[in-house]
This record gives structure tokens, sequence and C-alpha cells, in this order.
């Protein structure tokens, strides 16, 4: 049975002949006359499901159809007069007149009339500075092709699509692609002045090219188009005029596309005008939420670039982009108070940082000038371990900000300078002493007074791999920088204070803040057997008691025949254990180690007292310094530096004192004959 519709009325209003006339004239619809040949895409015939309704239906009419809304609202439209007709229609803009005429037939007989040109007229200047209709095309085609989505080539409606005004058409991407459309590249038979004239597409999408760089296509129809038009012109004078007209036709569609362009620039910039002002707009509402929430004071105190990231805040950034409304205000404001507080906290610690900037410097000061009146030997703070004091703590961070900070304000630090530095000496003690029980306690009972005096106490540093005996430890530099050891981490208020201060002077840290210091099990059990074939107890006997023995001691493992016997100091056994444990197998080996004869002693001690001796006069040895200006150098340069800057001629211990951070030990020397052979 035939399917008709009934929403249109009985009785329906057909064209006249003229009508039809019109409706295949310049003014029809561009979809339907279209600038190139382009083929209707073939609807798809959708099978329908018989209902109950239609198979029980016997009466031969046809079933009512279910229809949405309400019928017949706009019934007496086509009643009324063409002239208010075209009056109301005259109020609307293109896109809304080509919309209308695709909802009816009746609406698209009218609108098509060659008698409506005045309504598209009226329409198009309501356009703001939009070019005239061009002479090839109608008003309806030039409204499609300045504000339609549809097309031109294969009739699908599309959310983005490339306009070419020299074309007078929108293609998509897919069809800019199609090889039978356009061509990349062209040879035109046609004479060159109109190469330069043939309209194009200029597509620099990197979503459509797969290169990404910009490519130029070409129509292909076009250009068959102009080569058979040339060809069928004739020879002489009729390709002449032929082109003469090509040209000037071309040369007026572009002055037009031109035109056309900056048009849509300048309606673009508008848009983005208007569209920046509403974007502020529901900034500013926002900004008066997060008053709102209680941060209108951090507001205040938030910087330019600050208050740039939070409106550009991701979350922030997509709410600005639709109205703003209750529902999505509240949405945010658990987004807003976490941000607030992020900026909040980051500001209070930049004001701490830079609070300590301007405080913590003078404390090098007081260092400086309090330390130039103690004893070579006295253990000077720097400036993180300084800092760390109750005192000076309190001080720095305590005193208020309303006033400017000046060593004044330190004088009670100065003052007890002395009892501050003892007492960071006692603190350093105690935790090497906590080093050598958490390692050893199980070996021996050690005493806190004397453990550090020991032969049997040696640390070792994993920055330098020096092997350190107080006071050396007590103010080697790997345990006070933050480049050295195996951990700095910041896991607290005081810490970040800490990395502060560190940034500030050459990366200092308090003592042993890294753990660059530690203390071995191997080490004590190798200074306890070196004790012990001295004859002594190792729980008890000093440093100072085996240096005054000054026993030698010979590595067997290391004899060489080339090169002679191995002996060394004891101060030297540890050094020459890490070194035989990399020769040698590894950690876990240990060297072969014997008490020199006497006899044989003798001769090393004299040789390793010429080889310090010479070592020290050496221009580049800097274990010395002068007790009078803090100037570091060797024996030679120090006692010149004397008798020419303090008028010292015979400087006495207190005129060269040793430099505390610095190896005084010395190598192995190489005592001859080597052995032929030895017995394990």
């Amino acid at each position: 049975m035939e399917r008709r519709s009934t929403r249109l009325k009985s009785q329906t209003h057909t064209a006249s002949r003229e009508d039809e006339e019109a409706s295949g004239s310049d003014y029809e619809m561009l979809e339907d006359a279209p600038v190139l040949e382009k083929k209707k895409p073939q609807r798809k015939v959708q099978k329908r499901k018989k209902t109950e309704d239609t198979e029980s239906n016997t009466d031969g009419k046809p079933p009512v159809k279910k229809v949405r809304g309400k019928r017949g609202m706009l019934k007496e439209l086509f009643e009324m007069p063409l002239d208010i007709l075209f009056e109301i229609f005259g109020q609307l803009e293109p896109i809304d007149l080509l919309h209308l005429a695709r909802t009816t037939k009746d609406l698209r007989a009218i609108l098509m009339k060659r008698s409506s040109i005045s309504v598209w007229k009226s329409a198009r200047s309501k356009i703001i500075d939009l070019p005239s209709c061009p002479d090839d095309l109608s008003e309806p085609q030039y409204a499609e092709l300045a504000f339609g989505r549809r097309c031109f080539c294969c009739q699908r409606n599309v959310s983005s699509n490339i306009l070419s005004w020299e074309l007078r058409m929108r293609i998509c991407s897919k069809c800019v692609l199609n090889s039978e459309k356009f061509t990349t590249c062209y040879r035109p038979d046609c004479p060159y002045q109109l190469q330069s004239l043939l309209p194009s597409i200029e597509v620099n999408d990197k979503k459509v090219l797969s290169t990404g760089r910009p490519t130029t296509y070409y129509p292909t129809e076009l250009i068959a188009s102009w080569a058979s038009e040339y060809a069928n012109a004739g020879s002489g004078e009729g390709q002449t005029t032929w082109t003469a007209t090509k040209i000037d036709e071309r040369t007026k569609m572009l002055s037009h596309a031109k035109a056309c362009a900056r048009w849509v620039a300048n309606v673009e910039a508008a848009q983005e005008i208007e569209k920046a002002k509403a974007i502020e707009h529901r900034q500013a509402i926002i900004l008066e939420r997060i008053k709102k929430l209680g941060w209108a004071d951090e507001l205040t105190k938030m910087t330019q670039r600050e208050q740039d990231n939070l409106l550009t805040d991701p979350p922030i950034a997509k709410a600005c982009r639709k109205d703003i409304t209750v529902k999505v205000l509240d949405s945010l404001d658990d987004h807003l108070v976490d941000f607030m507080v992020r900026v909040k906290n980051k500001r209070v610690k930049e004001e701490r940082k830079n609070l300590l900037k301007e405080r913590v410097t003078l404390l090098d000061e007081v260092i400086t000038n309090c330390g130039s009146t103690q004893p070579h030997d006295f253990m000077l703070p720097n400036i993180p371990e300084l800092f760390l004091h109750p005192l000076v703590k309190d001080i720095i961070l305590n005193t208020p900000t309303t006033r400017t900070f000046t060593l004044e304000d330190l004088n009670v630090v100065t003052e007890s300078f002395s009892d501050i530095c003892l007492e960071l000496k006692l603190k350093t003690e105690k935790k090497l002493f906590d080093y050598v029980v958490e390692a050893c306690g199980s070996k021996q009972d050690f005493d806190p007074s004397t453990v550090l005096g020991l032969a049997t106490t040696t640390f070792s540093c994993s920055g330098c791999c020096d092997v350190l005996r107080p006071p050396r430890v007590l103010v080697h530099r790997c345990a006070r920088d933050t480049r050295f050891g195996a951990h700095y981490s910041l896991r607290d208020t005081e810490d970040n204070d800490l990395q502060t201060i560190a940034d500030m002077c050459n990366r200092q840290c308090a003592w042993n803040s890294t753990g660059a210091i530690q203390y071995k099990p191997e080490t004590y059990d190798t200074i306890a057997d070196v004790v012990r074939m001295c004859g002594l107890d190792p729980t008890t006997t000093t440093a100072q008691a085996m240096d005054n023995a000054n026993f030698i001691f010979e590595c067997l493992d290391c004899n060489d025949l080339r090169r002679g016997r191995c002996t060394m100091a004891w101060t030297s056994v540890v050094s020459h254990q890490v070194e035989h444990a990399k020769t040698k197998g590894g950690a876990s080996a240990r060297p072969t180690l014997v008490l020199l004869k006497e006899e044989e002693a003798v001769r090393v001690r004299e040789r390793l007292a010429e080889d310090r001796e010479r070592k020290r006069s050496e221009y580049y040895f800097n274990g010395f310094r002068c007790g009078h200006c803090k100037e570091t150098s060797g024996l030679v340069s120090l006692t010149d530096h004397l008798e020419n800057v303090h008028g010292i001629a015979e400087p006495t211990d207190k005129d060269i004192v040793q430099v505390l951070d610095y190896d005084h030990t010395f190598a192995i020397f190489r005592l001859w004959p080597p052995r032929r052979k030895h017995k394990h």
C-alpha cells in the first residue's frame, strides 16, 4: 500500500510553471546547482517492521501515523500575503533562510522565486561588512558558501571543512585527499597567463596531512574543463579572446575572494574578542566565589603570575568555556580551596625562605669575627650548625619582621660563641660514640670519655674514601657538604630551612647530615689485630701511644721482586687494606701483615721521614696554615710568607700549624731487597 504523508494540507500549494523555471535559475539552492558537477548520495532505504496494527487493518485505509508534538501550528502560514511573508523572512539571516527553504517544498518554492531576491538581500545586509554577492553566484549559493557546513563534493554535513573563496567551494578533508577530484601537481593545456590564476586550496592542517607540511591542491575537473574550452576556442583570435575573458573573470573572482577572506578574518577576530570578554567575566565570577570561600586576603597577596596560573588551571579554564551556574560553582569549591591552600603554603614557604636569606647571612660574619680569636685547632661551626642551636634559631626566626635585622640582634650569640661551639663539639662527639657502639658494641664496652682516643677508633668517608681520625673527623669537609654522602632528604620544616641555607651557603649542611661519615666493623678488626701484633690491648691502647711507638709493618702479599717490600706505619694500614681489597680479590680479602724487626724498622722510619718532609715542602702541598693570617701552603712557601709578610725569620709551631682537615699520613715505603718468598 502506498504511504502518504499527512503533515501537509490536504490541498497542497503547487508552484506555477514560472516558479518552476525560477527554481532552476541562478537563484536555485546551491546543492541543486553546484559550481562543479556533484553526485547526490543515494539514501539508504530502511526496512520497517510491520506492527500488529498494520497487519490487523483490513478496511483498506492507511494506518494512523503517530507524530510528536502538535500539528498544524503553521497551517495558516501559506495563506498570508507574500509581502507579509517577505517582511517576516527579511528579519532572518541567510543561514536561517537556507534552513527554512529545506523544511518543506512550499517554503522552497517561495524562497527560490526570482521575486524573493529582496528577502535574501535583506538577510545578507544584516551581516556586517559581508562583501556583496558576486555575479557568478546566486544569493542562496553565496549564503551556502559563506555560512553552510555541507561539503560541495560529497554533500555531507561535517563539523569542520575547508573553505575556498577562489573555488567557491567548501570541501571536507576526505574529498581533498581524493585523487580523482583534486591533484597536487598539474600541467594545464592553456596559456601561462592563466596558470597563476588557477583556483587552488592550500591545506596546512596536520590532522589532514600525514606530512604536516602545507600542500596545495588543484581541482582536476576544472583543469580538464579549461583545457577543453581552450582547445574548442579555435586557434589564433578565438583562443586569445577566451584567454582575455578568463583572465578578467578570474581577476574579479580573486578580488572578491580576498575581500571575503578579510571579512572572515575580521569576524574571527571579533569572535575571539567576544569570547575573551565572556571568559573574563566568568573568571571574575570565580574570583568572587574564592573571596566568599574566605580567601580574599590570600588573593590580594597573589602575584599576577599566580593569578594567571589560577585562571588557567585546567578545571577552572574548562568551567570558563561555558556559562557559570550555581551548580558549576558548587562543583568547583573543593578544587578552589585545594588550589588556594597550595598557593598559601608556597607563599609562606617563600616568605620564610626570604627571611632566612636576609638574616642567616649575618651568621657568617659572626663566625668569621669570633673565629679569628680562637686557636687553630678550635672546632668552628658552619652556618647550618650555628643556625640549629636553639638560641640562634629563636633569634633568627622569632625576631619581629617589622624592623630591620642587624648584627646587634646577634650580640647574645657573639657573647656566648665559645660556649655554643663547645656544646656543638660535644654533640658531634656523642654522635661519633654512638656510631662506634652501634657497629662494635657487642665486641667490648666503650667508655664515652676515652673511646675517641683509642687506636681502634677510625672512621671512613664515603665521599672522598679517606680514613679519618679525631680531630679531623670533627671538621671534615665531606661531612658538611650536601654533595657527599649516602642521603640528604627533606622530611619536615626544619629540613626545608636547612635546604634553603644549603643553597645560600655553597651546599653547606650540619655535620654528617648526609651520612658520609661511617664506622665499619672490619676497620675495627684490622686495627685491633695490628695492636695485638705489637703486644698491646686494643681495648685500652690509644692512638697517641701507637704514634709514640711508631711501629712499622710489612704486607707480605704486596712484596714485589722489582719494587721491593711493602712497608708502612700503623696509620697507613687501613688505607692499604682498602687498596689491597681493590687489587687482590674484593672487600673480603685482608692483607697479610707482620711486624717489622727493629733494625729494619729504623731504616724505614728514616726513609718515611725523608719522604714526609719532601712532600710537605712541595709547592702544591696545603697541609699547613699560617698562624697569623690563615694562609695555607707547604713548609717552604709558608716560611717565606712569614718572613716577607709578618717579619718572622724563624717560625715556631705557633706560626705554622697543621690544617686539621688534611691527610697527613703518607704512603708505603718500598724496602730493598725484596723477599724471595714468604710463608702465610
